[in-house]
């Protein structure tokens, strides 16, 4: 049991921390586009 919690976690880390990045991608992503309408406006 110990040892397929312990897998279960190595497994689970990695997506959570994919999770944040392509989060914070889609942030930056929302911030590109947000930025040029404030400079034209």
């Amino acid at each position: 049991m110990k040892i397929s919690l312990l897998q279960m976690r190595v497994e689970e880390d990695p997506f959570k921390n994919l999770q944040k990045v392509v989060t914070l991608t889609e942030s930056i992503k929302d911030s590109i586009v947000i930025l040029p309408e404030l400079w034209t406006t």
